[in-house]
């Protein structure tokens, strides 16, 4: 590593990084490889080649599996498809190319051919009849391959659009979860202290007013109890349909009424 860096040759110092953080990654030294790898992106992005970001982000992705860190793991396996797709884009571009250059001389060889059949035309007809067709069945392959390339070209930038927004979306979920999580937590302890506050301010009341704190207490439980079942009804993963919430809306609703003594009748589309 040192003899790399002395040198400046940022091919091998990169080189060097990773192999360094690939065999802590085998001995199961996550951090250091982490560290490793991390030191290494800024010299692999200099070079002109996608095979070793993409390695380097998918080492980062091992790591951070391991360290338990999830998103960021999903973030650098974003990263290495991204370069790994990048990859493959690139290869079918050059194929592309060479089918596009191979096109292009096939192009010039038939007017060439051509050329010399009219000259010939008098004395070999039917020899002129084959190349012409020879020469447009390999126009035609040619020009099939090149629209099945841009087709499974943009299949794959598709492909990587849908990637990307599922892993928008289950961040999203992630977020509303916690912050639902955190939202519990402030209401349960606020309601569990003002229970407390209430039971401690009634210990040297005389019965009347205790019923009345004892009333408080029970309002006040009511509410928790409430208001936890309407969290954990928020953060499960069985009620993300429209049709739960369609239930969830009706029965909350009916409940709310009944409890304030108003006649109500809920109708709910079937569709």
């Amino acid at each position: 590593m040192e003899i790399a860096k002395s040198l400046k040759n940022d091919y091998h110092i990169v080189y060097a990084l990773k192999d360094l953080g690939e065999c802590n990654i085998y001995i199961g030294n996550y951090r250091e490889a982490k560290r490793y790898f991390i030191e290494a992106i800024p010299y692999g992005e200099k070079l002109q080649n996608y095979t070793i970001p993409s390695k380097i982000h998918l080492g980062l992705s091992i790591c951070e599996e391991s360290l338990n860190n999830i998103f960021e793991s999903l973030n650098e396996r974003k990263l290495y498809d991204n370069y790994k797709d990048s990859i493959n884009i690139s290869e079918q571009d050059q194929i592309i190319n060479e089918l596009e250059a191979k096109f292009e001389n096939e192009q010039k060889n038939r007017k060439l051919i051509e050329q010399k059949l009219i000259i010939q035309e008098e004395k070999n007809t039917s020899y002129k009849r084959l190349i012409l067709l020879i020469s447009a069945c390999i126009l035609l392959l040619v020009s099939v391959a090149i629209i099945y390339l841009r087709l499974k070209i943009s299949k794959q930038r598709e492909l990587n659009l849908k990637k990307e927004m599922l892993v928008k979306e289950l961040s999203a979920r992630e977020d509303e979860r916690n912050r639902l999580a955190a939202d519990m937590h402030d209401d349960l302890g606020a309601g569990l202290s003002t229970i407390r506050m209430i039971s401690e301010l009634s210990k040297n009341k005389p019965i009347d007013e205790l019923k009345i704190d004892i009333n408080k207490i029970s309002i006040r439980s009511e509410e928790l109890v409430e208001s936890m079942r309407q969290m954990i009804w928020a953060m499960s993963n069985n009620n993300d349909t429209v049709e739960d919430l369609y239930i969830y809306i009706r029965i909350y609703s009916k409940q709310f009424l009944d409890d304030h003594q108003i006649q109500s009748q809920i109708n709910f589309p079937d569709d």
